[in-house]
């Protein structure tokens, strides 16, 4: 479909089953737009639609623009960030399980080359740039000393080289002297954004000190995108 003299749409939807939308004069969209399959090349005008669907690319005035993904299922979409609904199971991982203490390793879905394979991961879109978690973990001292946990994760694509500064830290917790063997301590941070790289991955590191009875899980709660 092809309008060279503007298109104008100010009430109601416009639909395009098949095929591309091509606006070469000034146009102006205010209602829903859908383009089930095909792209959207927009030279001129304006798109002020409530709600786009484009399957393929999107362009205004010759420049890309993102194209929020279609709503994962059991998903909740607001804007960019996607959001496990509620009701659902959690698919979580073992990091103490699977991760060697005091080691970067990468964690992503199947077929990302990863260290560890989190195949909850897979329902995360190409478009996606950070995954949503929920950490709990616990521990308890080996003494009467004190003890610490620490954990870090970045963006894969940055390599090990991220470092362990407190721009990367996501947890960090510590049982100050005068506990003992037996005591224990458990936290929850509800709502921790983790950026990934291309391979959908990301990178994490954890460390102990005088700890003991360690339990590290990341639980999927949703993801970001552009």
């Amino acid at each position: 479909m092809t309008a060279s003299a503007g298109l104008d749409v100010t009430t109601g939807d416009l639909d395009v089953l098949a095929g591309d939308l091509n606006i070469t004069g000034a146009g102006t969209l205010t209602g829903d737009l859908t383009i089930s399959t095909g792209d959207l090349n927009m030279t001129a005008g304006a798109i002020n639609a409530q709600d786009i669907e484009v399957a393929g690319a999107l362009s205004v005035g010759g420049e890309s623009q993102p194209v929020a993904p279609a709503q994962n299922t059991q998903h909740i979409r607001a804007g960019s960030i996607q959001l496990l609904s509620g009701g659902t199971a959690e698919t979580d991982i073992d990091i103490e399980a699977v991760v060697t203490t005091d080691t970067w390793e990468t964690i992503g879905p199947t077929g990302s080359g990863a260290d560890n394979i989190w195949a909850t991961m897979d329902q995360i879109p190409d478009e996606a740039r950070g995954i949503i978690v929920s950490i709990e973990y616990g521990y308890s001292p080996t003494g009467s000393g004190g003890c610490s946990l620490d954990m870090f994760a970045h963006n894969a694509d940055e390599g090990s080289g991220g470092g362990t500064g407190v721009s990367n830290r996501i947890i960090k917790d510590v049982l100050n002297s005068g506990n003992v063997n037996g005591d224990s301590k458990t936290n929850v941070h509800p709502f921790v954004i983790i950026p990934i790289g291309a391979a959908k991955d990301f990178l994490v590191y954890w460390t102990s000190s005088l700890a003991d009875t360690i339990s590290i899980d990341l639980e999927y709660r949703g993801f970001v995108t552009d």
